[in-house]
């Protein structure tokens, strides 16, 4: 989670701060990493730590030539392969990228392809949340 996270963090503002991010799975369903990037980077923008943008995360799996989008328990207990990408969409930058089994070039480019579309609409549907929140705190009797 720190690797996925931190490039994401105007460090320079903070100089001498500690960030202690923790997360308890209470019950795993499956893609739960990436779930939990996803999840710390809306609670640091939240809580009004600086970003250079938010992080986004999903997780493919692969099996029987298919690439499932944030997998369950179940089907990810059956993948030949699985990518788990972190992306700060503003820059295009990929904060971490983890790739297990064997991919051949043009499943990697297709999976890559899938996950960084997916980035990018989660980050719009992180946005709202962060928006909805805002306005919430602004306006309470709704």
């Amino acid at each position: 989670m720190q690797q996925a996270l931190e490039p994401s963090v105007q460090l320079d503002k903070f100089p001498k701060a500690v960030f202690d991010v923790s997360a308890m799975v209470l019950e795993a369903g499956g893609s739960d990493l990436p779930i939990l990037i996803t999840a710390a980077s809306v609670a640091l923008a939240d809580a009004g730590v600086e970003l250079y943008d938010l992080v986004p995360a999903v997780q493919l799996s692969k099996q029987a030539g298919q690439l499932l989008l944030d997998p369950s328990l179940e089907e990810s207990g059956a993948e030949e392969g699985s990518l788990l990408v972190s992306l700060m969409p503003e820059p295009n930058e990929v904060t971490s990228l983890t790739v297990r089994g064997l991919w051949a070039d043009s499943e990697m480019r297709d999976g890559l392809e899938l996950a960084l579309g997916a980035c990018g609409q989660l980050k719009a549907a992180m946005r709202e949340a962060l928006l909805a929140a805002v306005e919430g705190e602004e306006n309470p009797e709704k």
